[in-house]
């Protein structure tokens, strides 16, 4: 517990002042969110305010669950919600200056302080059941995953695109890895004081994109179940050709193998095709399948197009699934490096739609959903236009310009249109055009 010197006895003036001496020392960066740079001497003071409010809401909870019942069961993350629900007027117009200033104070035993989940995480409240963490979001998402605990969240600051999904498995590889379908069930813009609740399994998978920077959500979790279940599994790709894997738990030779293909990667490129060629003689499906999908967005187009080649001659029927999976992969992480270059709320918006609908017309109707537009076209087309304007998403000409209109508003193509239609449709931005 910490306090700069001068801070006034009122509880509100604390928070600004302890806040602004804290903050001062952190610095924001617009491809890395806040980092720390300096922070000055502090002298040691009482709990901050919100750290007493989390210790409330997690008495609360425990008040409210009792001695029985399955952590597991639907009835956990019943009343999860129900708490988060009563508690959220109390955590109104809390910042991520406050947030941050707060956590240098809490004495709560940390979850996984290391998770990349949440930049950082951090834990509020440690019971013998369940905890409750906030995740602070700059420029990371999640990816399209279920989970292994109940539990239920809120949004606190900033919003977020939210989407589930429907897995229909087609054939198990091992029991941590299924090739099978992924498809899109339903989408929704989160706001402050919304709460949703997730259940284990894959009766809830879904993502999480945030729109503004940062973003904070609060989750009251179980921090272990109380009978065996799955671990928490990850989905790649989309519609007809998607992986789920298992992706905690990982033996060490897989993680140094990686690694392995990591560090090759900063030699040259012959060095990378001579490794990887030599995993694919000695390791299996999986094994290879999970070791092209954590190195693939760092190769180039080219290297994982020849990864992919390689793969498919090796297991031609399974390698298709992976390698349309994977590309759908690679498209996301696009959409993910483009983000960082945007600001707007709506530019992140629309970003995050092109990561996923199949077909022009699911993108339309989603974008006159979720950004509340009557001409779902002339929302889109404002926003390609102004990239190419300023050069640096899109690199359009005039004519272009007009065939991407005439795509949007489902015109028949010129004659003078087609070749820029089809250039269109092969920009890896604008590829779900083509699809009617």
């Amino acid at each position: 517990m910490y306090k700069a010197a001068g801070c006034a006895a009122c509880p509100h003036a604390f928070i600004t002042q302890f806040s602004l001496k804290v903050i001062v020392g952190i610095v924001a960066s617009p491809y890395n969110g806040w980092h720390k740079q300096v922070i000055e001497r502090l002298q040691p003071m009482t709990t901050h305010p919100l750290v007493d409010r989390f210790q409330v809401l997690g008495q609360a909870m425990t008040d409210a669950l009792g001695t029985t019942g399955s952590d597991a069961s639907p009835r956990f993350s019943r009343i999860a919600a129900e708490q988060l629900e009563c508690f959220l007027p109390k955590l109104r117009g809390f910042s991520l200056e406050d947030i941050l200033s707060a956590a240098l104070t809490t004495k709560a035993e940390q979850l996984d302080v290391e998770s990349h989940f949440g930049d950082p995480p951090i834990t509020w409240f440690m019971g013998e059941r369940f905890c409750i963490e906030s995740y602070v979001w700059n420029d990371n998402s999640t990816s399209v995953h279920d989970h292994a605990f109940a539990g239920a969240w809120t949004t606190l600051v900033g919003q977020s695109l939210h989407r589930q999904y429907r897995f229909e498995a087609d054939k198990k590889i091992t029991p941590d890895f299924e090739l099978g379908r992924l498809f899109l069930q339903k989408g929704e813009r989160l706001v402050p004081g919304m709460v949703r609740q997730i259940t284990p399994s894959d009766q809830f998978i879904h993502d999480l994109y945030h729109l503004d920077r940062p973003s904070i959500t609060l989750i009251i979790r179980t921090c272990r179940l109380d009978h065996p279940l799955r671990g928490q599994r990850h989905y790649i790709g989309h519609e007809q050709h998607a992986l789920a894997l298992k992706t905690f738990d990982r033996p060490p030779m897989e993680t140094l193998q990686r690694r392995l293909l990591k560090a090759s990667l900063q030699d040259d490129e012959a060095n990378f095709r001579q490794l990887f060629k030599a995993l694919l003689e000695q390791e299996g499906f999986e094994r290879i399948t999970r070791l092209t999908a954590r190195t693939g967005f760092l190769l180039s187009h080219k290297q994982l197009g020849d990864c992919l080649r390689l793969l498919e001659n090796r297991w031609p029927h399974q390698g298709h699934y992976v390698s349309e999976a994977l590309l759908h992969q690679r498209q996301l992480a696009t959409m993910i490096n483009l983000r960082h270059r945007r600001t707007d709320t709506q530019d992140r918006l629309l970003l995050g739609l092109l990561r996923c609908p199949s077909t022009r017309e699911d993108l339309l109707e989603q974008v006159r959903t979720l950004a509340e537009t009557e001409d779902p076209a002339a929302w889109i087309f404002q926003r390609f236009e102004q990239w190419a304007e300023e050069g640096e998403l899109l690199q359009l000409t005039p004519t272009q310009r007009e065939a991407l209109r005439g795509i949007l508003e489902g015109q028949p193509a010129r004659n003078d249109e087609i070749l820029d239609r089809f250039t269109l449709q092969n920009e890896p931005l604008l590829q779900v055009l083509g699809k009617p």
